[in-house]
């Protein structure tokens, strides 16, 4: 056996769309939810997202639907994360926004969504 091969076989595996926990997209028809505080929510969201303050929203994971996509945010994608991996843990496709709250605005803003702060 070649070492090469030892280390290609050792190597973690290329991480697709369906493992991979952070997306830098939002799927079309998936759900999005804001897992930021009620003002940060009032100050901008993404157009239609719902509001689950984190960390209340972890003890509500039963009134996620399974049939859904879901694609969380917060500032920085910690939190969002950890809910994504709860719901995952659930057998319910959930991801983190990547790069938190303003990657999601320049995303939105690429696509022509409204990236004006509500307040």
């Amino acid at each position: 056996v070649k070492s090469r091969d030892v280390i290609d076989l050792c190597s973690d595996p290329e991480p697709t769309a369906e493992s991979a926990i952070e997306l830098d997209f939002v799927p079309d028809g998936a759900t999005v939810v804001d897992v930021r505080s009620r003002a940060a929510y009032a100050a901008w969201h993404y157009p239609g997202a719902e509001h689950a303050e984190f960390p209340a929203v972890l003890a509500r994971l039963d009134g996620f639907d399974p049939s859904r996509t879901y694609v969380a945010y917060c500032p920085f994608g910690a939190k969002s994360s950890v809910l994504a991996e709860a719901l995952r843990r659930r057998g319910i496709e959930a991801f983190s926004f990547a790069g938190g709250t303003r990657a999601l605005m320049e995303w939105a803003g690429e696509h022509g969504l409204d990236t004006t702060p509500l307040l």
